[in-house]
């Protein structure tokens, strides 16, 4: 073999795996992955989610950026669920909910990027047949969910398939995970009016003081999510306390309409405070009050911060 053959050959050797990696990339890249369609098919979602994510930069953290490749994304999840939400007047908008496995996430590297593993057969044979993650997708979902008893990320996206997690305001305020230590995240219309609404609740500290504070809040769900209640509860200092207080959805009365409550972290539950729908006031309210010894409406995160100073809900004169 003369050296004009072993050239070709060598070239051949680089620019083939180098074709393969950029027709995979633009495959991968496809506007195929960014539609509501896309979404929607259990086949695809993972990855256009994956892709929606990445573009919207959040892959950019340095605890993600591994992540950015689709494997390493899939490796470390174990469901996606995707449920239509309606808005009144408008088109339907869809909520995402992920299930994560941090500890299975993987931290392979494509094989192009680096001039080590660029020959080496085993490591395109790996990127390009990795060991089987499997996903669960169950198909869309067109009801709301009720109450939720797995721990998941939350996204939103809006009528035309576009994550919205990265937009201001940030959908409910930055609070994506849903509560699995105290009360659990509850999804449907609350008060009759056709939106969906999320109750969630979630651990509210502050730098410099010491203690936390358990907050109840009912958002509706929408482009942009909007807070229509908010009520915390049970100071805890110490790590080692527990919170003897938590919160419940129900409709204790039948009339469709559910109601917030608020009691002794006990089974079985007995609500001390129970917080009704005001159709005028278009929030919650209480014959107890705005606040009383365990628990305080708040407005917004001054509440907190005077609650943690002061270890009392009772609101100054």
């Amino acid at each position: 073999m003369n050296d004009a053959k072993r050239t070709a050959i060598g070239i051949l050797i680089f620019l083939i795996p180098l074709a393969v990696a950029i027709i995979w990339k633009l495959t991968a890249d496809s506007t195929l992955f960014y539609s509501p369609e896309a979404l929607i098919d259990p086949e695809t979602r993972l990855r256009s989610y994956h892709k929606q994510w990445v573009k919207a930069g959040g892959a950019d953290h340095s605890y993600s950026k591994n992540r950015r490749h689709f494997r390493n994304f899939e490796s470390g999840h174990t469901e996606i669920r995707m449920i239509q939400i309606p808005v009144p007047d408008q088109t339907d908008i869809y909520l995402i909910l992920r299930a994560q496995n941090y500890l299975s996430y993987t931290k392979t590297s494509p094989p192009w990027e680096s001039r080590k593993t660029l020959f080496q057969f085993g490591q395109w044979k790996k990127w390009f047949n990795p060991p089987p993650y499997p996903v669960a997708a169950p198909p869309l979902e067109t009801t709301a969910p009720g109450t939720i008893n797995k721990k998941y990320v939350i996204s939103l996206f809006d009528s035309n398939g576009k994550l919205m997690d990265e937009t201001e305001p940030r959908p409910f305020n930055g609070n994506n995970l849903t509560e699995l230590t105290n009360a659990r995240d509850f999804f449907d219309d609350l008060n009759g009016d056709g939106w969906i609404e999320r109750v969630s609740g979630n651990n509210c500290g502050t730098g410099g003081l010491k203690g936390t504070v358990k907050k109840c809040s009912v958002t509706r769900v929408g482009i942009p999510t909007r807070v229509l209640f908010e009520v915390a509860f049970s100071i805890t200092y110490g790590s080692g306390d527990k919170y003897d207080w938590t919160n419940r959805c129900a409709d204790s009365n039948g009339d469709g309409l559910y109601e917030i409550q608020l009691g002794p972290d006990k089974t079985p539950f007995v609500p001390e405070v129970t917080f009704f729908w005001n159709e005028r006031d278009q929030t919650y309210r209480s014959q107890q009050g705005q606040s009383g010894v365990h628990f305080r409406v708040i407005e917004d995160w001054e509440d907190i911060e005077e609650i943690l100073k002061t270890g009392s809900f009772t609101e100054p004169p």
